[in-house]
């Protein structure tokens, strides 16, 4: 009866590793799913926020320099960006709607899509203050905060 005690015991824990070790790839491989998906799109959807591994960064702009902007990024850990930009780089603002660079001002949140090397990302495209989307329970988008405020 011991005996089969322990042939239990030990299929118990090859299985529960087993378990572990195919949660781990499957949530490497969920995870570049997501990323490549925004980026296969040509962009961040409203409400999109940039995921831990995607191509660019999120954060506030600290300086404006020409076509170079400071970006820092408060997600995880403090970074500050070098973000270059062309006039093939694409801005939109918290809404979707295109909008040109002259709209990007110094404490302005962004969205920023690219190639990223380091700490340094060529834009392709720009976000302006994106709207967030109040969770899975709505919310106010933009305006008032109070979501018992009058929107009559």
């Amino acid at each position: 009866m011991n005996q089969k005690r322990v042939i239990s015991a030990v299929a118990f824990i090859v299985i529960a590793i087993g378990a572990f070790v195919g949660g781990v790839q499957y949530q490497k491989h969920a995870g570049s799913t997501i990323a490549s998906a925004a980026n296969a799109r040509g962009g961040f959807g409203p409400g999109i926020v940039a995921q831990r591994g995607a191509r660019g960064v999120f954060g506030t702009v600290s300086a404006i320099n020409g076509t170079t902007l400071t970006v820092t990024s408060e997600l995880g850990t403090t970074t500050t960006y070098t973000v270059n930009t062309s006039a093939s780089t694409t801005y939109t603002d918290g809404t979707g709607a295109s909008t040109t660079a002259s709209s990007l001002a110094t404490g302005d949140t962004v969205i920023v899509q690219g190639t990223k090397s380091g700490t340094t990302v060529t834009a392709t495209a720009i976000r302006i203050n994106p709207e967030f989307g109040g969770g899975m329970g709505g919310g106010p988008t933009s305006g008032s905060a109070d979501p018992n405020a009058s929107t009559n």
